[in-house]
């Protein structure tokens, strides 16, 4: 009897577990569609081809506000060093269910990011998306979709699309070149 409630209590402790990992690595990144602070679609798939990191953050969070400058860093460093012309690495950053205004004027004008960030439609946005056939999914959809549970969370995803790494947490710039090499690149802090 004892086995089997050991047993019992292992089997609930491997799918609580499971559910609180972000999407896995070596599965496809799940595309999404998703508004700019333009009020311009914006798609995972728009990055196909070449190594991205995909960041969720929120104006709360302050690891996330720490971390922020250093993905542009990095983005500006390994950009530099790459062919002109051609991104060797892009960054996006998905904001968590905030304002547009909001999360923009945090990140150009506080944090002056310039970063592309990833946002929610208003309802005006939604409907005028709709009346030309594109759905329009919301920031919560997309982060139950990678199993986002804490801020921030990082995915690193090669030019493949497959998700390579994964950070949930404050990014120390020690892990950064494992990471990116992880996805084709190398950088040094």
């Amino acid at each position: 009897m004892k086995a089997l409630v050991r047993w019992g209590s292992s089997l609930i402790l491997i799918s609580l577990l499971s559910f609180s990992v972000a999407q896995g690595i070596g599965s496809s990144a799940k595309d999404f569609n998703l508004l700019d602070e333009n009020g311009e679609l914006i798609q995972l798939s728009d990055f196909a081809g070449t190594p991205l990191i995909l960041n969720f953050w929120a104006t709360w969070c302050a690891p996330c506000i720490e971390e922020l400058p250093f993905f542009e860093q990095i983005h500006d460093d390994v950009n530099v060093e790459s062919e002109e012309g051609e991104s060797a690495l892009n960054v996006l950053l998905v904001n968590n269910n905030e304002s547009a205004e909001k999360a923009s004027a945090f990140l150009r004008d506080e944090l002056e990011i310039s970063l592309p960030v990833a946002l929610d439609a208003t309802k005006e946005q939604l409907g005028s998306f709709r009346d030309e056939g594109v759905t329009l999914d919301n920031t919560l959809r997309v982060l139950k979709d990678y199993r986002v549970r804490g801020m921030p969370t990082t995915f690193f995803i090669d030019a493949d699309g497959i998700i390579q790494g994964v950070k949930i947490g404050f990014l120390l710039p020690s892990e950064m070149p494992d990471l990116l090499a992880s996805i084709g690149l190398e950088w040094q802090p």
